[in-house]
């Protein structure tokens, strides 16, 4: 009986990251660009409005004097402080910063942006939130469209509470600085 030679089986077993697609994959199947880009800009919307608020340049003037010395320096005033800096030597500067309390001489605009600022980040922080649950709860089995739908919906929503938010308060800012409303310079 000769024997016969039998080539292997061209059937070979398929890996099982194929059948359901690497993780790349999958997120794009289930995953439009837009709750992504969603997600992100919701991100980098938080994080801007946290530097935004602890910036203390929302408003900047070059000054004669500082702290009745006849040095010139600049001012910068935000809206939980305000700094000076001035130069000392060529190599050596000085700042100087004092913390704004809620007093009668700061600006309307200076004041609202204390209360809607702080809003605003919290409102984004909540939006991250939903959309990364939302995100997190696509690859889970069984939730229906409408769960998930609802997540994206609310982080939306407080996405743009916070946007408001903010332009509210630097709009508010904008338009005092471009019509040179002066502001009584706290003691720096």
């Amino acid at each position: 009986m000769p024997s016969v030679a039998s080539l292997p089986s061209t059937k070979a077993k398929v890996p099982l990251q194929a059948h359901y697609g690497s993780f790349p994959v999958r997120l794009l199947c289930r995953v439009s660009c837009f709750q992504l880009g969603a997600f992100v800009l919701a991100l980098i919307g938080c994080i801007m409005s946290i530097w935004g608020t602890a910036n203390i340049e929302w408003r900047v003037w070059q000054v004669e004097n500082i702290m009745g010395s006849n040095k010139p320096g600049i001012v910068g005033i935000g809206i939980w402080g305000a700094c000076s800096v001035s130069r000392i030597t060529a190599k050596k500067i000085n700042i100087i910063c004092t913390a704004l309390k809620d007093e009668e001489s700061l600006p309307a605009e200076i004041t609202a942006a204390q209360d809607l600022m702080p809003l605003a980040i919290v409102a984004n922080a909540v939006a991250v939130f939903c959309m990364a649950f939302a995100l997190y709860n696509i690859f889970k089995p069984g939730k229906h469209d409408n769960f998930i739908f609802t997540f994206f919906s609310i982080g939306a929503i407080m996405d743009l509470a916070a946007g408001t938010f903010v332009l509210i308060s630097i709009s508010w800012n904008l338009y005092s600085i471009l019509a040179n409303e002066g502001m009584k310079l706290p003691k720096v």
